[in-house]
């Protein structure tokens, strides 16, 4: 063994030392889940958390859905719903303080790595929408309007949210142990009466400030409103069918659930200081609950009405606050236009820009977005009045279009042939017929011809699957698709006029649902269900969000995991993939509809509604216009006098920014598009462009765009300013296992609860 061998097997070593470390270098930087030295020096994660504590803080009621917290944690910290306008102007305040904090950041952005800079631009589009409430944004005083069309605020998940604590607090192995306990409990059952009192009270101070949704949205949010606590709406005694209720009093006797570990003594000992627990449990979720609940329904449904105007004095936003005070469409008085007990003007102008930032996630103005709206319905209807004349073989393009409409009213493309019984269309029959059991027995008619509508869009679904395969990876590390199935059910709710989707969660526990509305007075037309489909699944919503949840989702066991099941739902980008399913899509890249020339019809016709959507949203809330003027031009552009345009208007007037999501997300795509085939030239691939684009997941356009720079620099080996490639260009997902990468199996158990709870307050996505 020669001085020559030694240094032979030293430099062996040392290479293979470099070898290593290159590796470790390569491994380290394509790890996603570690932090980027700059993240660690410059603290962005302290600041990230410090959000998320101040997130709870503020809002204890939905203290459940915190991974990190126990059943212990849950049960110290969890508070009711409570919308004084003092918490308002907290939230309000706070998320501005942070978002500034945020914004002035001291790091290098160049050096993050690409899930680090989205979540600066997930946390930045969170705290602007005032921590995810954007229609209880204090100063703007939408707090004071009363449910939206939807009915996505807080308080109509506010006994829902109690359910979730109660839920968690069964991991603690006998929550209700003590005397201290049940009176702990009680105490907290009877806080919840300041939840909705406060509520009716927040929608009584703004009849008296001008902030009053119209009669039409009043009555439709009022609809959903009891929909939701529809075994309240009878009686008070109702509220202990509610799951929350039914966890309460489960178990006391038996010493099951909260009350596991609850024995005889201290059930004694408070039945002598208070009386039988359970009877005074009972009791107490009736009186203080049960009762509150009811007087709002009955406020909403009887008194409040009265204060709504029509929509002829007011359509949405931009006529508030009003100068006055209304009484079944009387001026009853003068409104303060101020935020009640200040001398501060009510500023909805600034709310309604918010909103629209909100819901487009770009520097869209209201005037930009009517101008694109007009612009584009004027195109579409162009382009139908040429179809027009090609399915009648008529030239004479007035002609055509009679005949058209003439044939469009033809009963075949209609699933209820006659028209529906007043006994399954009225009031009485929203409240029998809303369920799958209930709907069978009591609304026969209606169920037989949703049967029908169903199976033909079973179909659809079927030739939909077929025909887009060449445009998304279905195997392999790039897959895009979903596995998970979408099943298609009634829709209850009798406000809804257009079909919508909800997605399952990363195991896919439960299939993915599309919704046909079930109260219809015409359930179709045949000829939008290609369009339709498109839209809410395949290739349009289930298979950008439900393949997100199952190919993409980022599994890092951090701050990501909570921002991401907490805001799930990105409008712009979500409904404008839903509408670029649609165009070009359908109507351009599957060659589907050459030969099916209704059907075509269709989908234009739905190109113009959206772009009216436009029109209509900042018509309602920014110019002013009214109703019927819009109406008018939805008659005129789209030909459709059926109740859909109702329905659909007032959805518009009652979700502010909403309607604008559709086109405005799917022009930002198609811009994206356009903007990489023009920059890779031949190397660009329509598969791997969609798989660039969804892989990313919900998420503000502003990073979406970032995201595809980066993407076009690396393909183009253009990339000096750009050291992630590796996390930009090569996939993991065909090592990544679906759900959560969590180790723990207490937290895996916990995670599966929470998924549970997110679903159940998740956001429906609507045509």
């Amino acid at each position: 063994f020669t001085m020559k061998d030694l240094y032979h097997n030293i430099l062996y070593i040392a290479i293979i030392v470099v070898v290593m470390l290159d590796l470790a270098c390569a491994r380290a930087s394509s790890n996603e889940c570690s932090l980027s030295s700059e993240a660690k020096n410059k603290h962005l994660f302290k600041q990230f958390r410090e959000i998320q504590t101040e997130y709870y803080t503020l809002q204890p009621y939905l203290i459940a859905s915190n991974l990190e917290y126990d059943g212990s944690h849950v049960k110290m910290q969890y508070a009711p719903y409570l919308p004084t306008p003092e918490n308002l102007e907290r939230i309000a305040n706070k998320s501005a303080h942070l978002l500034n904090k945020l914004e002035h950041w001291n790091g290098a952005r160049s050096e993050l790595k690409p899930r680090e800079e989205r979540l600066i631009h997930q946390f930045k589009y969170f705290l602007k929408s005032n921590f995810d409430s954007i229609y209880e944004g204090y100063y703007d005083g939408m707090w004071m309007l009363g449910p939206d069309y939807f009915c996505e605020q807080p308080i109509c998940y506010a006994l829902e949210y109690f359910h979730q604590a109660l839920q968690r607090m069964l991991e603690i192995d006998g929550s209700i142990l003590t005397l201290t306990d049940m009176r702990n409990m009680i105490s907290l059952v009877k806080e919840h009466r300041k939840t909705f009192e406060q509520y009716l009270k927040n929608m009584k101070n703004g009849v008296n400030s001008g902030m009053v949704w119209s009669e039409e949205v009043c009555k439709a949010s009022s609809k959903t409103f009891r929909k939701i606590y529809r075994d309240v709406r009878t009686k008070p005694e109702g509220i202990l069918k509610m799951k929350f209720a039914k966890v309460l009093m489960n178990g006391i006797r038996t010493q099951k659930g909260l009350y596991k570990k609850l024995g005889g003594p201290e059930l004694e000992q408070f039945r002598i200081d208070h009386g039988d627990y359970e009877t005074q449990l009972n009791k107490t979720i009736i009186e203080y609950i049960g009762k509150p609940v009811h007087d709002l329904i009955k406020y909403m449904k009887d008194e409040h009405i009265q204060h709504c105007p029509p929509s002829s004095i007011s359509s949405g936003l931009g006529s508030l606050p009003l100068k006055y005070v209304y009484k079944n469409g009387q001026i009853d008085g003068d409104a303060t236009q101020k935020l009640p007990g200040t001398k501060t003007p009510i500023n909805v102008t600034a709310g309604y820009k918010r909103l629209l930032a909100y819901y487009t996630s770009g520097n869209y103005t209201g005037d930009n977005a009517f101008e694109v709206g007009t612009k584009l319905a004027d195109s579409y209807y162009k382009e139908v009045e040429e179809l027009a004349m090609e399915i009648t073989d008529i030239d004479n393009k007035k002609e055509a279009i009679t005949e058209l409409k003439k044939r469009l009213k033809s009963k075949d493309f209609i699933f209820n042939k006659e028209p529906f019984p007043e006994s399954e269309s009225d009031d009485e029959a929203h409240e029998k017929c809303d369920s799958e059991e209930d709907a069978k027995l009591n609304c026969p008619k209606r169920w037989k011809a949703f049967e029908a509508w169903k199976n033909n869009n079973t179909e659809i679904l079927k030739e939909a699957s077929s025909r887009i395969k060449n445009l998304f990876y279905t195997e392999g590390a790039n897959k895009t698709t979903p596995d998970c199935k979408v099943q298609i059910v009634p829709d209850y709710d009798p406000t809804n006029g257009v079909p919508s989707y909800l997605e399952s969660d990363p195991d896919c526990d439960e299939p993915a649902e599309y919704f046909l509305p079930f109260f219809k007075n015409k359930m179709g037309p045949s000829f939008d269900d290609y369009n339709t489909n498109f839209h809410e699944a395949r290739p349009g919503h289930h298979l950008q969000i439900q393949g997100y949840l199952e190919n993409f989702m980022d599994e890092c066991e951090d701050i990501s995991m909570w921002i991401n099941n907490l805001v799930d739902y990105y409008p712009s980008f979500s409904e404008g993939w839903g509408l670029y399913s649609e165009n070009p899509i359908l109507l351009k890249d599957v060659n589907l509809l050459e030969d099916k020339l209704y059907p075509k019809y269709g989908a234009l016709k739905w190109q113009i509604w959206r772009a009216l959507r436009l029109v209509a949203d900042v018509g309602f809330h920014q110019r002013g216009i009214s109703r019927d003027e819009i109406l008018k031009k939805f008659q005129k552009y789209t030909w459709d006098t059926s109740d859909t345009v109702e329905k659909e208007l007032t959805r518009y007037q009652g979700t502010p920014g909403q309607a604008t999501s559709y086109t405005l997300g799917q022009q930002t795509i198609l811009k994206l598009r356009n903007y990489t085939r023009q920059q890779l030239g031949s190397k660009f691939d329509i598969r791997e462009f969609h798989y660039a684009l969804l892989s990313v997941g919900q998420a503000p356009f502003d990073y979406i765009k970032l995201h595809l720079e980066n993407y076009v620099k690396c393909k183009n080996g253009n990339h000096k300013d750009f050291k992630f490639c590796d996390l930009v260009l090569n996939s993991d997902s065909g090592s990544r296992k679906r759900g959560y990468m969590i180790n723990d199996p207490v937290k895996i158990k916990r995670q599966t609860l929470i998924k549970k709870f997110s679903r159940t307050t998740r956001k429906y996505k609507h045509l």
